[in-house]
């Protein structure tokens, strides 16, 4: 029997994650061949996968963890992708995950949930700006392509609203450049940006947690899903460097999957991952500790009678 505090963990999911796609389900199917239309379905998926992906692998993976080299053609186009996300520019995200690694759940945490949980899904954006330390940002002041796309960010944002604008208009006159930019360019982004936040909020509340991390950082699945591998956060931060966040083979990661495909290509090269006898090192010890927490707290036992 699913006890409250499951209950009310997969209630929260189901209302922050899982809702609104439902409720964006029945809005397509209602408005079918009148408001939405092939196009705009196509535009939407597509366009959410690459700029998750930009954002998972170029901004997060890549440019923020080092997980893989790539040469500068590859590096702008998936800095491009992220950057299309609108999400902000490629050198403030990475520095800003980099101090939220460097301050996971404790001062000074950008987005943690201790100080509440609706603050790290979004109302951290709403706070004035910090200054981001040089200790964060100095690293890229070499990467030029980083530092390239950093500056023309709003170039890049406008290119991922002219793409669904255009080929709608190309394809069904106003009418389609239209649709094309409410699904392809406004939904998707809304999209995009809730399945990140969840990242920040979901995953660092409720989920599994099977690496001893000094900090609250979860593994859930349906983040994971809709993430393509970001949701495997514990796994993440337990193993920050790793180009591959769905470390059992049961934890589907999209991104590592694109990721080893781009390394056949070579496309990439020197891709981190994590070593399995370190990491079976890890989970021994976290259980062990686990173990001698429970055992602290059982009960003495009774004397026996004489």
């Amino acid at each position: 029997m699913v006890g409250p505090k499951e209950f009310f963990r997969r209630l929260l999911i189901l209302f922050i994650v899982v809702a609104p796609l439902a409720a964006l389900v029945v809005g397509i199917i209602q408005l079918w061949n009148r408001w939405v239309g092939p196009t705009d379905l196509v535009l939407l998926i597509s366009l959410y996968a690459l700029t998750v992906l930009g954002i998972g692998i170029g901004f997060h993976r890549m440019l923020t963890h080092k997980g893989f080299d790539a040469p500068a053609p590859v590096r702008f186009v998936l800095l491009v992708l992220g950057s299309m996300a609108v999400e902000g520019p490629a050198v403030e995200w990475a520095a800003t995950h980099l101090k939220h690694h460097a301050k996971s759940d404790k001062d000074g945490d950008p987005h943690s949930p201790l100080e509440g949980f609706w603050h790290a899904h979004f109302g951290w954006l709403f706070r004035t700006p910090e200054v981001l330390e040089e200790l964060y940002g100095r690293q890229f002041k070499d990467d030029r392509v980083a530092q390239f796309v950093h500056r023309t960010f709003f170039l890049w944002v406008s290119l991922g609203l002219a793409i669904p604008l255009v080929v709608g208009f190309l394809l069904g006159g106003w009418m389609g450049a239209f649709t094309g930019i409410v699904w392809g360019g406004f939904v998707r982004v809304g999209l995009v940006h809730h399945v990140t936040w969840s990242v920040n909020s979901i995953c660092h509340t409720f989920g599994r947690q099977p690496f001893e991390t000094p900090d609250r950082s979860k593994n859930e699945w349906i983040v994971g899903l809709l993430a393509f591998g970001e949701g495997w956060h514990n796994n993440h931060h337990a193993f920050p460097r790793s180009a591959v966040h769905g470390l059992r083979w049961y934890q589907f990661d999209l991104s590592a999957y694109v990721i080893w495909i781009m390394a056949r290509l070579r496309l990439v090269r020197n891709v981190w991952v994590v070593p399995r006898d370190r990491m079976k090192a890890s989970l021994r010890n976290y259980r062990r500790q686990i173990n001698d927490a429970v055992d602290k707290v059982q009960p003495a036992p009774k004397p026996a009678r004489p």
